[in-house]
């Protein structure tokens, strides 16, 4: 088990894929790299993509500065 870096959820080890940050490379889990994909392939975030962010964002975890960064822009 480890924690994801994004959503500070338990995630089993064999759920964790590889994302790069702005050319920093990190583990997730695989949910929060559909949601982030999800970004990346729209011109405008629906009402969802934008609830999901908020409530990451919300939570009290810790995340590398990288992290942060990106998940504010």
């Amino acid at each position: 088990m480890g924690i994801c870096p994004v959503c500070g959820c338990k995630t089993d080890e064999i759920d964790f894929v590889d994302h790069s940050f702005d050319g920093n490379g990190c583990q997730i889990c695989s949910f929060c790299s559909k949601q982030l994909k999800s970004f990346e392939n729209c011109d405008s975030p629906s009402e969802a993509q934008l609830r999901w962010l908020d409530n990451v964002l919300s939570k009290d975890t810790e995340r590398e500065a990288f992290v942060v960064s990106a998940l504010k822009s």
